[in-house]
């Protein structure tokens, strides 16, 4: 009977604010549609000209939208001509081309699906990708543009295998479906990945590497031929693997009608200059340019002609940038200087930087994500340039429909503000509802707030409760309970109380280990339970993801065993960033390059410098490797401390042993004894061709030739060839810096003469 008393009593009050409620929204949205219709603004993070640069196509990133919202402008006058939406995923990514007079667009939608559509005006676009065809990585990662082509290309094994191929050329797409059977004899894709030495270069021919079930490897043309197919080059068992790559461009060229005598490339010596080349990468002569161009970059606009862009100066920073666009057929040059003027030293380098050229018209487009774009008329002269900024402000001047009026929290205030009788009631109805239903709700969220703002402030530790009394006081009959609590922080141990409600059904006892969360400021703690956890309470442990950080200077600190201590300096998006390193023998660091640092706990280390392979999350696996040897070295650079770690991981596959040296932090010396686990990210592959290799024979060899690819990683990434018993052994994988590999070492290697591939067991100078 209470309970029917009790909401009867709810409903009573609930009644009057919800009619109330519906009355004051009803008459807000009425006010609001007869008010002059206002543009909202959205940030503009993309700029593109259609319709031959008459028409002005801002993509904006408009938050919570399943969309890819975007405003058409007329380019002379600045005027909207109205909004397109295509669909797309949270990331919101689009890939670009200009073919024959349309704009190509290509997107992801929620469901992973990949789509393109043909945009030539304000009008609808209109789609030309329809194929049920899933992209499981970033959009970005899965499509290139190659001389005005679109490049799609995906390999999954869930929930079924599909791989396929797309290309988007002339406004016609065409798809292939690679686990039909006729391309790999029956065998079906795994992995496809780009090789990316040759798509930038005139004269090559793109390709991929593909990856079967059965682990063997072919390569496929990047592009369609006449008959629209790809050309398939398998990996003979006579090829060895780094000639397989050569042999497949040398077929595809020749399939192609590709140049068989020389091609462009830049020179990536300085100046780098732009030069001619033949078919054994022999410098032939410099490309006679109207004007020197340094520092240079080639973009592929279309199958006759590339644009060479670059600076006036031999140093970047003291010149201005300019470009030539080079036919290839005619040998014939037109200046676009006019067109580059306004990007800056490093923009030529970014990859959010695009060059667009329709065969056979006087149009060059370019586009900068979160930047400008810009486009050149080059038989008239024209030029027009636009920021993002500058589009995103033409809203500010456009007058949406009244459809397009959406509610928000600023003009609710500003009605609310009119205090008429209406707003009064509803006002005073809602205070008696609040006061009897949300006063506990409000504070139990407070409490919970409250213990949150302590958990983030606190550092996560494990401890173990030295002793336990009771206070004497209860709560809910309940007892509080004060626990002692031991642990250790930055190498010392340390006490504190934690005074807690405990339920007698779950009392714990002195010597249970226990996770808290310590401030050291205040010198305060909390247990941490298992509620914590599963409401995201916990600070983050996850590393932030420093990409495209550049060296801006080097410090040595000195030689240790055959490498160098140093001291890097790297700086990304205003911010300076101090990783210690050891320069391995053979490897340098440069000023300018590019790499991918890490920061968690205060500390910034590398993850990946220079040319090493990408990233891949899926291809990654966690193991727990055991530590057992450390050395220390009497090196310290920025409070961390050089030791060499040897561990050993095991997995189903077997076992590895890895010298690994890392400079590390002086908090965390102490915990660095024999046996303790270590967390180990390893990629799978190579890990279990490394075991299988460790498993087979071994032998010393002499090393002939060593190439570093970047790093991963501290570790440099090398492709070395040994020679043990006049047969030459490859070996691929990240070294010691401490140790290094030289041409002459003698190292102690573990091979498979079948494959002649090996990997190093015992370095040359290892005691």
């Amino acid at each position: 009977m209470k309970k029917v008393f009790s909401a009867a009593t709810s409903l009573i009050f609930l009644f009057p604010v919800i009619l109330l409620s519906v009355m004051v929204w009803r008459d807000y949205t009425g006010q609001l549609n007869e008010a002059p219709a206002s543009a909202r603004i959205d940030q503009v993070k993309d700029v593109f000209f259609a319709d031959q640069g008459h028409t002005v196509i801002g993509i904006t990133d408009r938050p919570g939208n399943d969309h890819i919202v975007a405003y058409t402008y007329d380019a002379d006058s600045h005027r909207y001509e109205g909004t397109l939406q295509l669909p797309s995923d949270m990331f919101k990514q689009t890939a670009a081309s200009y073919q024959q007079d349309d704009l190509i667009l290509a997107v992801k939608d929620a469901n992973e699906n990949l789509l393109a559509y043909r945009i030539n005006s304000k009008e609808q676009p209109q789609q030309i990708y329809n194929r049920s065809s899933k992209i499981d990585d970033y959009l970005e990662w899965s499509t290139r543009e190659w001389r005005g082509r679109l490049i799609f290309f995906n390999a999954s094994a869930d929930p079924a295998p599909k791989a396929f191929y797309a290309q988007i050329h002339n406004g016609q797409l065409h798809y292939i479906d690679l686990n039909d059977g006729s391309y790999f004899q029956g065998q079906r894709p795994t992995t496809i990945t780009d090789t990316s030495s040759v798509w930038d270069e005139p004269g090559m021919i793109p390709m991929f590497e593909v990856t079967l079930a059965d682990k063997t490897k072919a390569y496929i043309s990047g592009i369609l031929d006449d008959n629209n197919q790809l050309d398939v080059y398998y990996h003979p068992e006579r090829d060895e693997p780094f000639d397989a790559e050569d042999h497949a461009q040398t077929q595809f060229r020749k399939h192609f009608g590709g140049s068989t005598s020389t091609h462009l490339a830049v020179e990536t010596d300085y100046p780098e200059q732009v030069y001619a080349y033949n078919n054994n990468d022999d410098k032939i002569r410099l490309l006679s340019t109207p004007k020197p161009v340094y520092a240079a970059r080639m973009f592929l606009l279309n199958d006759e002609e590339v644009l060479i862009a670059g600076s006036t100066a031999k140093d970047p920073v003291k010149g201005t940038r300019t470009g030539y666009i080079y036919n290839e057929q005619s040998r014939q040059f037109t200046n676009v200087t006019k067109l580059l003027g306004s990007l800056g030293v490093d923009d030529l380098t970014s990859h959010d930087l695009h060059f667009y050229k329709p065969s056979g018209q006087s149009l060059l487009y370019y586009s900068y994500i979160d930047h400008s774009a810009g486009m050149i008329d080059t038989s008239k002269g024209n030029v027009n340039l636009l920021t993002t900024d500058e589009v995103t402000s033409w809203q500010q001047n456009t007058a949406l429909t009244a459809a397009d009026q959406r509610p928000s929290v600023q003009s609710f205030i500003s009605y609310v503000k009119e205090w008429n009788a209406l707003i009064i009631n509803w006002l005073v109805w809602l205070f008696i509802t609040v006061i009897m239903f949300l006063i506990v709700p409000v504070l139990i969220k407070i409490l919970t707030l409250r213990r949150r703002k302590q958990l983030e402030q606190g550092i996560l530790l494990q401890a173990k409760i030295l002793s336990m009394e009771e206070t004497g006081t209860r709560i809910n009959d309940q007892p509080l309970i004060r626990f002692l609590v031991g642990f250790t922080h930055e190498g010392r141990s340390e006490q504190t109380e934690i005074r807690q409600v405990v339920s007698y059904l779950n009392m714990p006892k002195s010597g249970d280990p226990v996770m808290i969360s310590y401030n050291p400021v205040t010198g305060k703690a909390l247990f941490v339970t298992e509620n914590d956890r599963q409401n995201n309470n916990l600070p983050s442990d996850e590393p932030e993801t420093i990409p495209s950080a550049m060296l801006r200077k080097i410090d040595s600190y000195g030689p240790v065993n055959r490498g160098e201590a140093l001291l890097l300096h790297f700086e990304a998006a205003g911010q300076s960033y101090r990783v210690p390193v050891v320069q391995s023998p053979g490897f340098l660091y440069r000023i300018g390059d590019i790499a991918t640092l890490l920061h968690i706990g205060g500390t910034t280390r590398m993850f990946r410098y220079g040319e090493s392979t990408v990233y891949r999350k899926q291809d990654h696996t966690a193991l727990q490797g055991r530590l057992i040897h450390l050395q220390k070295y009497p090196v310290h650079i920025d409070g961390r401390q050089l030791m060499l770690l040897e561990l050993v991981t095991e997995s189903a596959h077997g076992s590895v042993t890895r010298l690994n040296s890392q400079f590390v932090p002086q908090h965390m010396i102490e915990e660095l004894q024999p046996g303790i686990q270590i967390p180990v990210s390893v990629k799978l592959a190579e890990y279990e061709r490394e075991a299988e290799l460790l498993r087979g024979r071994q032998g010393s060899a002499i090393v002939r030739s060593v190439q570093f690819h970047g790093t991963t990683g501290e570790r440099p990434l090398a492709t070395i060839i040994a020679e043990r018993k006049d047969v030459e052994y490859r070996i691929e994988q990240s070294i010691e810096p401490l140790y290094g590999v030289m041409e002459g070492d003698e190292l102690w290697i573990a091979y498979n003469e079948q494959r002649r591939e090996a990997v190093i067991v015992k370095y040359a100078s290892a005691e």
